[in-house]
């Protein structure tokens, strides 16, 4: 029997214990392979089922490489792919030999699958996802109509959950193999081979290699059949039960996979593109569903200010004859609402650790103001009274600050004391716990450390009594399952260019960044991690190491700064002139200004790297092949690789609207671009 692990000790040690139950007087061999989880689970498998083959990879290798890992280990005549997050019942094994017995033609069977509730569980069985089938599936007939032999073919709703058949596919959650079937099919199969179904394609990473597997098993010549007799219980997805978007991407990858392996062929390309667009708008569903779910904050929000303006305007409107037109509450005031939540959205008030957070209602709103005044001045049809723009958009902010004040200190009431894990060695660990503990009443329990990759010849100066959690590119995992509420980087042995990458790699997750100042000994004042200035000896660690500019504020930027080029060439220039330019600034200037529509389908940016260039910045630093090159070729010839390593990272560091018009500026000019950043 196979268990691939992924950071669900607890469910692993019950299902472990319901395997023992049920194996009785069978010879049952256990191998469990465990892909770099961080929850104990090794150590858990280690003490408490030393019977148990134990597999440990140091990464996360996917479902169907560490399934294959064991598979070749296995010696048994039959091989139960089991989820570690199943339960199952004490006759599961005797009901699965005795089937294949009785069945020499099965290569493979499954059995009942319930939720957790009870309720039958409908990827039991399936059917394969031919262009027909995939149609009654999205198009929601199969749903409508469950009881239908057409329409409901796919998860084989039309047949009882209690009568035994034939059946396309399996789910991977329990899968009951015959061994001889994975390396050697039965005489007349489908293909005529000679080889066997084979062992997990290990090009599916996660998803969809059960139904591949499947889909091969027929192929080969065996059947794959569904028996009632039987149950399991399966939690579902309780290693990714998180809904990320990366797992929603990896789900419908698998599917759209699937289809070109094994119907690009078969079916015409009209029927194949049918088949990838059902996925993908699958995928959008749910993607969708994600995007609802988060918009909850900016639609409250977006309320609040149209409810500012409105009451506002009515306020105005009592103590004279004056009235405003529907016009205002039907169009103004929510252009100006949605204005205020554009503007927070650009200054990153909504990601999900700034959402609480006043300063960005401030900037938001601020520069909201800023563009309706300016705007009011060259068009006059929205300056309907500029008493209501002054204290519509002051009652806003107040509003808004209130509204977020709230929320925080119920979501700090929700927590409680904060869980913070500290990068950096034991020894900054320990000396951040002797901090907190000197602190009459600490908003922060650092439960333990994450450190980088050190010198294993570097001498340890003290032992710490915090545990070491895992490695840094197991930082995601650890956050996620102890529930972290805080990171905290130990300056002096975090570089920034570390923290850089980490919290650009982190930044979807519900946490904070602040950065341990060294060579501070205790914790000075009340005002701790106060979100309006925090002091020694703990740093913001965005306003310290200055993420990049969002994608879209990129965008935004670039796009002026082109648009103001091609309004120099039309104002200034002569056409002729433009047509075929003399002047090399006059040539850059012109390459500047029609690049903007590359730059607004995202194909460049508008400063950035050199194709030909000998160094290229890391993804995370967000620097893209640009029109106007920070390092052109000529120069980068002139620097070493740490040189232009610096040179980038600093633009990284200092991204901003005014940095990219002095070096588009001095492009132009023929300047220098170099010594500006």
């Amino acid at each position: 029997m196979v268990i691939v692990n992924y950071n669900v000790c607890t469910f692993l040690e019950q299902a472990l214990h319901s395997v023992f139950r049920a194996a009785k007087d069978l010879g049952v061999e256990v191998i469990v392979v465990d892909n770099d989880s961080v929850d104990g689970s090794v150590e858990m498998v280690r003490t408490r089922f030393p019977e148990v083959t134990l597999i440990v990879n140091d990464r996360n290798f996917g479902f169907g490489r560490a399934n294959n890992l064991a598979i070749r280990k296995a010696q048994g005549r039959y091989v139960l792919v089991l989820n570690p997050d199943t339960i199952v019942q004490e006759d599961t094994f005797d009901t699965f030999v005795r089937f294949m017995e009785k069945h020499p033609d099965a290569g493979m069977v499954g059995c009942q699958i319930l939720n957790p509730d009870g309720t039958f569980a409908r990827e039991s069985r399936r059917s394969f996802p031919t262009p027909e089938i995939a149609f009654y599936q999205v198009s929601g007939l199969s749903r409508l109509f469950p009881r239908s032999r057409r329409f409901g073919r796919y998860n084989l709703t039309y047949l009882p959950k209690d009568q035994e058949c034939e059946v396309d596919a399996l789910s991977g959650s329990c899968m009951f193999v015959r061994h001889e079937a994975i390396y050697a099919s039965r005489e007349g199969g489908a293909d005529g081979s000679s080889a066997g179904a084979g062992l997990f394609d290990e090009d599916f990473f996660m998803y969809g290699e059960d139904l591949d597997w499947c889909f091969r098993f027929r192929r080969a010549g065996w059947k794959v059949y569904y028996t009632p007799d039987t149950q399991i219980i399966h939690f579902k997805g309780e290693s990714t039960k998180q809904g990320e978007a990366r797992y929603i991407k990896l789900f419908y990858g698998a599917m759209s996979r699937f289809v070109e392996k094994h119907f690009q062929t078969k079916y015409s390309w009209l029927f194949s593109a049918f088949l990838h667009l059902g996925i993908w708008v699958k995928a959008a569903q749910s993607l969708f569903k994600q995007a609802l779910h988060r918009a909850r904050i900016p639609v409250l929000e977006f309320v609040a200010a149209l409810l500012c303006f409105d009451a506002v305007a009515l306020v105005r409107s009592i103590p004279s004859t004056f009235s405003f037109p529907r016009v205002f509450y039907l169009a103004v005031a929510p252009t100006y609402a949605a204005l205020v939540v554009g503007c927070i959205l650009l200054v990153g008030g909504f990601r999900i650790r700034n959402r609480n957070r006043q300063r960005f209602a401030w900037q938001g709103v601020g520069m909201a103001f800023l563009i309706v005044t300016t705007a009011s001045f060259f068009v006059k049809s929205i300056a309907f009274s500029r008493v209501v723009i002054l204290f519509g958009f002051l009652s806003v902010l107040i509003f808004l600050l209130v509204l977020r004040w709230i929320r925080r200190e119920l979501d700090e009431r929700m927590v409680g004391q904060r869980q913070a894990v500290l990068v950096g060695p034991g020894r900054a660990a320990e000396r951040f716990k002797r901090m907190l503990m000197s602190h009459p009443s600490p908003p922060l329990e650092v439960v333990g450390y994450v450190e980088l990759d050190v010198d294993p010849d570097s001498p340890r100066v003290m032992f710490s009594t915090l545990p070491k959690l895992g490695r840094v590119d197991q930082l995601r995992d650890i956050v996620r399952l102890r529930h972290i509420d805080d990171i905290v980087f130990a300056a002096g042995h975090v570089t920034n260019q570390s923290m850089f990458a980490l919290m650009q790699e982190l930044l979807d997750l519900p946490i904070r960044f602040k950065i341990l100042q060294p060579r501070q000994t205790q914790v000075i004042g009340k005002g701790f991690v106060s979100e309006v200035g925090l002091v020694p000896p703990l740093l913001d660690a965005e306003a310290a190491v200055h993420l990049p500019r969002g994608k879209v504020v990129q965008l935004l930027a670039d796009t002026a700064i082109s648009a103001v080029a091609g309004l120099i060439l039309v104002f200034i220039a002569l056409p002729g002139f433009v047509m075929s330019p003399s002047g090399l600034w006059l040539r850059r200037l012109r390459e500047v200004a029609f690049c903007l529509p590359r730059v607004i389908i995202g194909s460049c940016a508008l400063v950035g790297f050199d194709d030909e260039a000998a160094f290229r910045p890391p993804a995370g630093w967000r620097i893209r092949r640009g029109v106007v090159p920070l390092v052109p070729v000529r120069r980068a010839v002139e620097l070493t690789q740490d040189q232009l390593q610096g040179l980038y990272w600093r633009y990284a560091q200092s991204q901003s609207f005014g940095l990219d018009v002095r070096i588009v500026t001095s492009y132009i000019r023929s300047r220098n671009l170099t010594n500006l950043v």
